[in-house]
């Protein structure tokens, strides 16, 4: 019988980190922009800026959408503003709040967006407040902090202050058990929360009290199943971390099976992404997950030391930008990767400007330097207009282009 093929759900966009993208071998760094084994990943809303927990160089790294590294903060250590191994982290609703699970130091941190230390929490022990071996975190809409708590096989909630609330959970494989729980998120309403029961090879959902309410998942490669990662030279299994996007859909990293699940809020499958390899939308030792707004994943590929980024399949048509002072002249790099960073395209320069080809829908535009057109096929269109005329490095050349989209090579007059 022959396997249906399912469609590319997800495309390609980019990539960071030390990822070598012509001998696909990164190996792990320390420079700005460099990781050695990130471990989690944070998205404003907006995907205007990205948090990465570096755990091996014992910082958190800042990007903006397109990987370009803003700042860092952090150093080996046990006082404010220092790690021993930071897992996961999270913002809030307002994105003005970052909090870290100082894994070693059993403890959350919380700083504002530029790394300023607020406060901390946490101890080891296994008393309320206290964490054994803590593994990922994640923020509400009203600002309670969820915290897997490894090795008291719980999960703790907190205020935004770090005071204790309430807590659930025991060593077992029954409803509301956890056998190696990692990764956790909670819905846009606050209302549920969801867990990566990973030794049970299971998604949890409770309610934001944590009463259970129902669970999803079972060890295999089928859709809707987890992996063991057995045979590959990774150790990860199970589901690892998880993510929810606006409309409540549940992404779920496999890492025994190198790759991303999508789910609906109940547990019903949707689609997947990914394979094993160093390659571009492979991976070889997953870590966390992120969404925007806008529906963009971000997925830390840990062996890899770098975040890979990925688009819905068939939403191309959102706003590219082509800048070049001529005729002829050679298309800007940064706005290469700029229009990547919203879509998976292909460029090629051209005498009278540059063709651009779309891999998702296999249309191609001609675009001359001084035309000027734009097809609102995305949300995204005007805002992104608005935002790219304050842009200062766009300020400084001396036009751009907007592209309009067709299905044949085309070229519009400017007006």
């Amino acid at each position: 019988m022959t396997q249906e093929v399912e469609p590319v759900s997800y495309n390609f966009l980019l990539a960071w980190g030390c990822h070598n993208a012509a001998t696909q071998v990164c190996l792990p760094a320390s420079n700005p922009g460099q990781f050695w084994t990130p471990t989690d990943v944070a998205v404003d809303p907006s995907g205007k800026y990205v948090y990465v927990a570096d755990s091996n160089n014992n910082r958190v790294q800042k990007f903006d959408g397109l990987g370009n590294f803003l700042l860092q903060w952090g150093a080996l250590g046990s006082g404010p503003g220092s790690f021993n191994g930071p897992l996961g982290i999270a913002l809030d609703s307002s994105s003005k709040s970052v909090y870290v699970v100082d894994a070693a130091n059993d403890r959350v941190q919380k700083f504002d967006g530029s790394g300023k230390f607020i406060t901390t929490w946490g101890s080891n022990g296994s008393d309320p407040s206290q964490f054994s071996d803590p593994q990922f975190v994640a923020v509400d809409s009203s600002g309670n902090v969820y915290v897997t708590d490894g090795g008291n096989f719980r999960v703790e909630k907190f205020d935004s202050s770090g005071k204790f609330i309430t807590q659930w959970g025991s060593r077992g494989a029954g409803p509301g058990q956890f056998q190696g729980q990692e990764g956790v998120a909670v819905d846009p309403s606050g209302k549920y929360v969801y867990v990566a029961d990973s030794g049970n090879y299971r998604i949890q959902k409770f309610d934001s009290s944590g009463n259970f309410v129902m669970q999803w998942g079972s060890p295999g490669s089928g859709n809707g199943q987890f992996g063991s990662g057995i045979g590959t030279g990774f150790s990860g299994f199970g589901p690892g971390n998880l993510a929810v996007d606006s409309s409540g859909n549940v992404y779920v990293t496999d890492t025994g099976n190198y790759r991303v699940q999508k789910f609906d809020g109940s547990g019903n499958y949707i689609t997947q992404f990914g394979s094993y390899g160093p390659g571009s939308a492979q991976f070889e030792g997953l870590g966390g997950v992120a969404v925007d707004s806008s529906g963009d994943l971000y997925v830390v590929d840990e062996a890899d030391n770098r975040v890979e980024k990925f688009a819905p399949a068939g939403t191309t048509g959102t706003l590219c930008v082509i800048v070049a002072a001529a005729v002829g002249s050679t298309v800007a790099a940064a706005s290469v990767q700029w229009l990547r960073a919203y879509r998976d395209t292909r460029f090629k320069a051209m005498p009278w400007g540059a063709l651009l080809i779309s891999k998702a829908e296999n249309l191609y535009y001609r675009v001359s330097p001084r035309m000027v057109g734009v097809v609102e096929r995305d949300p995204r269109l005007k805002k992104a207009i608005r935002w790219i005329f304050v842009l200062p490095v766009l300020r400084m050349l001396s036009s751009f282009a907007l592209m309009e989209i067709g299905s044949a090579p085309r070229e519009l007059e400017h007006t």
